[in-house]
């Protein structure tokens, strides 16, 4: 009699998954984002969004491209239809928890694969398990720090409009990229050789740039020394040059700005980026030393 009440209990507990005062409802996230068209570079207004498989949810994005979509936590695939009856991509994600912005992406007729390299820019050793994004799809970087990125939107009628791509890596500065200028051959989208600089590297990279300012006067500026400081630890150090300007790229964070010249004091201030995306402006004013 006891086990066959012990087998009810099963029973009736397999069919009863989340009813009664033990169950509940499987938690949820909100996915934001833009859906871009590659052909013209503008927002795709009739794409239809869907999480998960094709019979999860499904909505059309707004007039700016902009959606927003309930999921189950811990989804990580987004599938955008540009129903025109052939291009159906696929986003695929690290498993989402939180509320989250999935940024820009891009879809469009025909699909190519983007291939490249990431190089530590100061010792050109390879890296590998960086990130890599193009148009919103993702891809990881080899042992010898390749990577091979398929399924990215593309239009043979021209070049692409913008597309954001980036590498990220654990130690270093995202490196920013966009193909716009590079050529298609058999589906392929070389990128070649990808730098990425140190986040300990005193040695700035180029353009883009997101904190930046003019040290006055112009006849004293030209060989001064600008260092940006975090907690009293220098990151990162460069020369003011013959127009009276210094310019740094580094991630989103407070930092003091230190000018030193012989012969010249400057008051030390203080610039917060709270996005790499945002460009600061902290101008220093140089004063003779009594």
């Amino acid at each position: 009699m006891k086990q066959l009440l012990i087998l009810i209990a099963i029973v009736v507990g397999l069919f009863c998954t989340g009813c009664g005062g033990g169950g509940g409802s499987t938690p949820t996230v909100t996915i934001t984002g833009t859906i871009e068209d590659v052909v013209n570079g503008i927002p795709a207004t009739q794409a239809q969004i869907q999480v998960g498989s094709s019979t999860t949810t499904t909505l059309s994005s707004a007039a700016d491209g902009s959606f927003t979509i309930t999921a189950p936590s811990g989804a990580n695939t987004l599938r955008v239809d540009r129903r025109d009856g052939s291009s159906l991509f696929v986003f695929t994600f690290a498993p989402i928890t939180t509320s989250t912005d999935v940024g820009q992406l891009w879809i469009g007729p025909s699909k190519i694969t983007a291939t490249g390299r990431a190089l530590d820019s100061t010792t050109l050793a390879p890296i590998a398990g960086a990130t890599v994004t193009l148009g919103g799809v993702q891809g990881t970087t080899a042992h010898d720090g390749t990577f091979s990125v398929a399924g990215v939107a593309y239009s043979a009628t021209g070049l692409f409009p913008n597309m954001p791509g980036q590498i990220t890596a654990t130690g270093y500065i995202a490196a920013n990229f966009t193909p716009s200028s590079r050529i298609i051959l058999s589906s392929i989208l070389s990128l070649g050789d990808i730098g990425l600089v140190p986040s300990s590297s005193s040695n700035p990279p180029g353009s883009p740039y997101n904190i930046w300012g003019r040290v006055s006067p112009l006849s004293a500026s030209p060989g001064a020394t600008v260092t940006l400081s975090i907690s009293g630890t220098p990151y990162r150090s460069t020369t003011v040059g013959s127009d009276g300007t210094y310019y740094f790229w580094v991630p989103a964070g407070t930092y003091t700005i230190t000018v030193t010249k012989t012969g010249y004091t400057a008051t030390p201030i203080t610039g917060t980026l709270t996005s790499t995306s945002e460009v600061v402006e902290e101008d220093v004013t140089l004063t003779p030393t009594p």
